[in-house]
């Protein structure tokens, strides 16, 4: 009672997307249980790719306000990229017209604010509009000590795979994923080098020199410690050991053994 917590409510919406005949985005399911009051201070939470749901879901958010309702804050969680940004700035208006007295977005990443694969990505084997990666993103060095620890976690084809796909199939799920790694393979057998497939992936460029990463590091993270700075040199440093030592075919087989041990 002291924090107000029984003042709060809970409110669902949920959409199931998948991709029509003409390669359109097509809602098979829709849901949505929602409970409105003056003055809201909404706190809004979802995995963001391309951005579409999370369009689509504050336009009805905007409709259902217009009828009950007006929102003062309006807060968004994600683990994704930076189109949340673009369609929250878009519907900015559209909220300010039903609530006048409307203060404040705040959107907030989780970990890191990834970059959205598109078709005219340099990376030899994608799935555009779907795949989220480090390369040009804005990570933690947190994101980046953790990525470091293993040449797959570079390498993976996407840094975060939507969670319903993971817990409603999982064998579909790890099928997909054995799919990316035996066309990698492919690929290695033809001649892609490891090095050239970190490239497309990795957020720093290979073989930066200690003096080279604080540099780097001290432009993008403003008043990040030394001391983590060096926690992240120390993980990059080490993977740049463990690239020397193996090459693509047999990072890509590794994984395929995993993969087979969790489908078995």
């Amino acid at each position: 009672e002291a924090y107000k917590f029984n003042d709060c409510r809970e409110s669902f919406i949920w959409k199931k997307r998948s991709k029509g005949k003409n390669e359109e985005w097509v809602t098979n399911h829709f849901g949505r249980k929602l409970s409105l009051k003056e003055k809201d201070s909404l706190i809004f939470a979802d995995i963001t790719a391309t951005g579409i749901s999370l369009k689509d879901t504050l336009k009805d958010l905007i409709s259902a306000y217009s009828e009950e309702g007006s929102i003062e804050r309006f807060i968004y969680i994600t683990i994704g990229g930076k189109n949340a940004e673009d369609y929250i700035n878009q519907i900015i208006p559209l909220i300010v017209n039903i609530s006048p007295e409307f203060k404040k977005t705040i959107v907030i990443y989780f970990e890191s604010r990834l970059s959205l694969v598109e078709e005219d990505s340099p990376i030899k084997i994608k799935s555009p509009g779907t795949d989220l990666i480090l390369h040009k993103s804005l990570p933690t060095p947190d994101f980046l000590i953790e990525d470091y620890k293993n040449i797959k976690f570079v390498l993976e084809k996407c840094k975060a795979y939507y969670a319903s796909a993971r817990y409603s199939n999982r064998n579909k799920h790890f099928s997909e994923l054995k799919e990316f790694w035996s066309s990698l393979k492919d690929l290695a057998n033809d001649g892609f080098t490891l090095e050239q497939a970190l490239n497309e992936k990795s957020f720093f460029e290979l073989n930066l020199s200690k003096k080279e990463l604080f540099e780097k590091a001290n432009q993008i993270w403003i008043g990040v410690s030394n001391q983590k700075i060096e926690q992240l040199w120390e993980s990059y440093s080490s993977f740049l050991d463990e690239v020397s030592k193996t090459s693509l075919r047999k990072v890509c087989e590794n994984r395929i053994y995993e993969l087979d041990n969790y489908l078995k």
